[in-house]
């Protein structure tokens, strides 16, 4: 069974309305869409990404699928699609691990082609399917395991777009 979803888009100052559509200016990095796309077709390395709490994703999302390491193809049975802002449906083509270092881990990453690569939305509801539990307090945010209460993730509030952007975060690998 298919598992779509239809992301309805919060108002412009709540956590995770990221306008997606490829001609809008992405206020969170300040860099023209249409600029970072045509940047990021050329570059021989993926192209930085802002890693943004989303509360309403349902899936962790990114456009740029070289930020994507073990990625896998979905299968007929796992199609999963999200709904932008101008009514226009994407659909996950891939799904895999994005790894930074030490300071960013986190698995079941979906593809979606479409979606601007200067950010990837991490999925506040598949982070609590994991057993992690994402606390906002004013300017900070706090991602913990359920179980150890360990802090594995930490981020701030940027005044410039008001969006909870993290500073590392570490999920298990599973």
């Amino acid at each position: 069974m298919a598992n779509t979803s239809t992301v309805e888009a919060p108002p412009p100052k709540e956590v995770g309305s990221v306008d997606p559509s490829p001609d809008s200016s992405n206020a969170a990095s300040g860099i023209d869409l249409a600029e970072a796309e045509a940047a990021g077709a050329e570059a021989a390395e993926p192209i930085a990404s802002d890693f943004i709490l989303d509360t309403g994703a349902p899936v962790h999302a990114t456009g740029d699928v070289r930020l994507i390491s073990n990625a896998r193809d979905l299968g007929p049975g796992e199609a999963v699609s999200m709904t932008r802002r101008d009514g226009k449906t994407l659909h996950a083509t891939s799904v895999g691990i994005i790894r930074r270092g030490t300071i960013f881990s986190l698995d079941d990453v979906h593809c979606f082609p479409g979606l601007p690569s200067v950010s990837t939305l991490v999925s506040v509801p598949q982070l609590a399917q994991r057993g992690l539990s994402v606390m906002f307090c004013g300017p900070t945010c706090t991602v913990r395991d359920g179980s150890t209460e360990a802090v594995v993730g930490e981020g701030q509030l940027r005044d410039d777009d008001g969006f909870y952007h993290l500073d590392y975060l570490m999920v298990p690998i599973t």
